[in-house]
């Protein structure tokens, strides 16, 4: 949610704005600690003139990796006005969503900021949803907010609309007389979801196809010491991602790398978190993978795109998985071991070494 100022015009932030409104009264005291995400509580808020707000619900629908490598995990969850009385119909409640950092706690002082923000922002993406950006919070111990991306909104608000539209489903179940209308509904429905299902399958082998007929490899980012690149794969005509791509070593003209990849249908797809979605994999090759986009020689694009595009049946998430070779003469080895004495020991290690990481990560949790 953006605000116009005036030139000149003091800037104020969001929360500023809302010191002016309403505060806001628990209904009970609740501890300063409190996870409302982890304990699956309800929050009870109360204004001064004995409307109460009601939060309830909360759920981690997914994490997002920003363009600037930033992660948010976005929150959605129900809200509901129940007036001056006590009563509390859920079917009342609509969806609020917002983003917050990875495993941050939903507090009590948030959950007050959350009300406060869904009553100047309400009706924001329609009736049955308000996105209420990112919220982070300062030294200071305040509460920041930030508009979110079109993606995570998007992503939100689709989530909400297929919930509320199940909560409307099991509230028409009621009625004898909805069945009977049900019947033609549906049948309605399934002719238009097989044709819309068949224009969408068609559209998208136009894209598939096109991508096969026109592969690409391209360096997407550069950093001191990982890379990012997108090609085709050329079975699927998907876009393979490559991220966290580290270039470890060189060993008598072979160079040894390491990457998550992860395949997308959409060009717009949004940014997944490798280690959580992506297949980890080493590999060896005498090419460096920055110089194949400027190569004028295309075979040597589609060789590594063939290389790369391993089936990943033979993949995993859970291990690093070694896939071979791709040699200066466009021969592509297999192997499980690679044939380099050295560079088999520092795969073995890597693998070790990822499987260790990977054991902390879950302990952790």
């Amino acid at each position: 949610m953006s605000i116009v100022r005036e030139e000149g015009e003091e800037k104020m932030g969001l929360f500023d704005r809302l010191k002016k409104k309403e505060t806001l009264v628990p209904k009970q005291e609740e501890e300063e600690k409190k996870n409302y995400l982890e304990s699956n509580s309800t929050f009870f808020g109360r204004l001064p003139d004995g409307t109460k707000y009601t939060l309830f619900g909360f759920e981690e629908k997914l994490r997002f990796t920003h363009r600037d490598k930033r992660v948010t995990a976005a929150i959605i969850a129900q809200i509901l006005n129940t007036g001056i009385d006590d009563r509390f119909i859920e079917d009342n409640s609509s969806y609020i969503s917002f983003e917050i950092e990875p495993d941050k706690p939903v507090t009590r002082e948030m959950c007050q900021r959350l009300i406060e923000s869904y009553l100047l922002a309400k009706g924001q993406n329609g009736k049955y949803h308000t996105y209420l950006g990112e919220l982070t919070e300062t030294p200071t111990g305040e509460i920041s907010h930030k508009p979110g991306s079109a993606t995570v909104v998007k992503y939100m608000d689709d989530i909400a609309q297929a919930l509320l539209q199940q909560r409307e489903m099991r509230k028409r179940k009621s009625n004898e007389k909805f069945y009977q209308e049900r019947r033609a509904d549906d049948e309605n429905r399934k002719q238009r979801a097989l044709k819309e299902h068949e224009n969408a399958e068609d559209l998208e082998q136009k894209v598939l196809q096109e991508r096969l007929k026109h592969p690409y490899f391209t360096k997407i980012r550069k950093d001191s010491d990982r890379e990012e690149y997108n090609g085709v794969d050329l079975e699927t005509g998907e876009i393979m991602r490559l991220r966290e791509v580290h270039k470890l070593l060189k060993d008598d003209g072979t160079y040894l790398y390491t990457a998550y990849r992860i395949d997308v249908k959409d060009d717009d797809a949004a940014e997944m978190t490798p280690e959580e979605y992506g297949y980890p994999i080493a590999f060896e090759t005498d090419f460096r993978l920055e110089d194949i986009p400027e190569l004028p020689d295309k075979d040597v694009m589609m060789q590594m795109l063939t290389f790369l595009g391993i089936d990943k049946k033979n993949l995993s998430k859970a291990a690093l998985t070694y896939i071979g070779k791709l040699d200066r003469e466009g021969t592509i080895e297999r192997n499980r071991k690679s044939r380099s004495k050295f560079m088999n020991e520092k795969i073995e290690a890597l693998k070790a070494e990822f499987k260790r990481r990977l054991d902390e990560r879950f302990d952790g949790r």
